[in-house]
């Protein structure tokens, strides 16, 4: 799902707030539902790839 938000604020291409390629999704926890806004990093993606990492499959090892 793309961002609600990127077709509604407005800012340079390339800054930090740059959200034309971002997605979002809705958490629950606590009682609370949020909206996450999230963009990869394609360099940080690749750096972890190539390091071996692989996808987290469960949402306890994020606490650690």
């Amino acid at each position: 799902m793309s961002s609600p938000l990127a077709n509604t604020i407005q800012v340079e291409p390339g800054t930090a707030r740059d959200l034309r390629e971002a997605r979002s999704v809705n958490a629950r926890i606590f009682d609370t539902t949020a909206t996450i806004v999230h963009r990869r990093n394609d360099l940080e993606h690749e750096r972890r790839r190539s390091a071996g990492l692989v996808d987290l499959k469960s949402m306890e090892l994020l606490d650690v």
